[in-house]
């Protein structure tokens, strides 16, 4: 994700949970493939690097979970903190018969 997370309610849209979820899913994943190749015999040393390499990525995609997951706390404070700053909303009353004609939106006789 490369865009700043934009949400027009006051929660965080699913998308985002599932991004983050999944991450973390996928360094679960990618960890637990690291521990399970590694060789008991040096015989196999290619599983060595096969395995090295599993957990870097494992450890990557697990940084870019937790940047995303700060990325988006960031934001809703953000949120929270413009959300505050402006004036609650009044409610307007419906125009209704003679205030509509007395400011002259509608004309009576011609």
């Amino acid at each position: 994700m490369k865009s700043t997370p934009q949400t027009s309610n006051t929660s965080t849209p699913d998308k985002h949970i599932a991004a983050v979820n999944l991450k973390l899913a996928a360094a679960c994943v990618m960890g637990g493939a690291a521990f399970f190749i590694w060789p008991d015999d040096p015989y196999f040393h290619g599983f060595y690097v096969l395995s090295v390499m599993l957990g870097v990525c494992a450890l990557s995609v697990a940084g870019g979970a937790l940047h995303l997951i700060f990325k988006i706390r960031k934001f809703e404070r953000a949120r929270d903190a413009s959300e505050t700053l402006g004036k609650p909303t009044k409610e307007a009353g419906l125009a209704e018969g003679d205030f509509v004609t007395s400011k002259g939106v509608i004309r009576h006789g011609k």
